[in-house]
């Protein structure tokens, strides 16, 4: 006899055509899904952005280092203080330079003073050879008159030829020294006045150059703004490595960022940027700014620790109080790329 089976509510079992509808049914699933997670892979962009740090300057800015190394005689301004071009800011001690001026402008004057005495003597020299000149040549014209007179009266044997002879003597002696006056060499003066005044020139350059010295010693604003003091005393040796103040020109403002030099070459002009900048005023001490970069500066830069490719960038503080100096972290966009090739690093 056949086995009879009983159920209690169990489902029937499935058949075989069920069992690979079901499996055919998740694979359309599973392939519907994949299709949808790599098209929108594909479509859905992501932004790939870059790490910079930086810090707010003005759009003209100036940093005053001194021109000399020296010790600092006075300081004139303070950080915060607004002044105008050629405001003097430090004062360098300068009484060796100042010393050395005098000097040159006394040595200036000595030579002055012995020009003017040697071309007062020259004149007085000239003036006794035009004297002695004249006096030969009248001597001279003298002397020609009585020989003619005298070869006259010889003619007419008024006169022995003995005083003819002594007429002609007479002529020739007043013609020779008419002749030696004549032939002095007057130039040696006018070469002895150009040496000095070559000399002189020499003194006056000295003088410039002394001159240039103590200016030097005056810090002077080389634009109109704004400044912030660094750290340095009365009496304190600095030199010209030593940054003293900057100073930043009113109204627009720029971001100057670093870009680490693994990114350098990936950020171009134009890419977009978020920033963080420390504000003054502000409860929660960061404001976000957005804003492009303008221009890159074409080399690599180094310090210390790092090595950096500078961006300037546009920047527009708005209502904000955002001091120059102020710390700025920023995350520059160099690319957009499918979040798919993202994802899997190829970009």
């Amino acid at each position: 006899m056949g086995d009879y089976r009983t159920t209690k509510g169990e489902p029937l079992p499935e058949s075989r055509q069920d069992r690979v509808r079901r499996r055919r049914l998740w694979l359309r699933r599973v392939l519907v899904a994949g299709v949808l997670v790599l098209v929108l892979g594909l479509l859905i962009p992501v932004h790939v952005r870059v790490s910079a740090s930086g810090y707010v300057s003005a759009a003209d800015y100036a940093e005053v280092r001194p021109s000399v190394a020296g010790r600092v005689a006075e300081i004139l301004e303070v950080s915060g203080a607004h002044v105008a071009e050629g405001a003097l800011l430090v004062q360098l001690d300068d009484d060796d330079e100042r010393v050395a001026l005098e000097e040159a402008r006394r040595a200036v004057m000595s030579m002055e003073a012995r020009i003017a005495m040697r071309q007062a003597e020259l004149q007085e020299v000239a003036a006794q050879r035009a004297y002695r000149l004249r006096k030969a040549a009248l001597r001279f014209a003298h002397a020609e008159r009585d020989l003619d007179m005298m070869q006259t009266l010889l003619r007419k044997e008024l006169a022995p030829e003995r005083g003819v002879a002594q007429s002609q003597l007479v002529r020739d002696l007043a013609e020779v020294a008419l002749q030696r006056i004549e032939d002095e060499d007057i130039s040696l003066a006018d070469k002895e006045i150009a040496v000095l005044e070559r000399e002189l020139d020499v003194l006056r350059s000295e003088v410039d150059r002394a001159e240039l010295r103590v200016a030097a010693r005056r810090i002077e604003a080389p634009m109109a703004g704004r400044l912030v003091r660094y750290s340095f005393a009365r009496g304190e040796l600095v030199a010209p490595d030593y940054l003293l103040y900057e100073i930043f020109s009113e109204g627009e403002q720029t971001l100057k960022l670093r870009i680490p030099e693994r990114f350098a070459m990936r950020v171009q002009p134009g890419a977009s940027y978020r920033a963080r900048v420390r504000a003054v005023g502000r409860w929660s001490g960061r404001v976000v700014f957005d804003g492009h970069v303008d221009a890159l500066r074409p080399i690599i830069q180094s310090d210390s620790q790092h090595a950096y490719r500078m961006a300037y960038c546009r920047f527009d503080a708005g209502t904000h109080v955002v001091p120059p100096g102020a710390s700025v972290e920023a995350r520059i966009t160099v690319a957009r790329v499918p979040f798919l090739l993202w994802m899997f690093g190829m970009r």
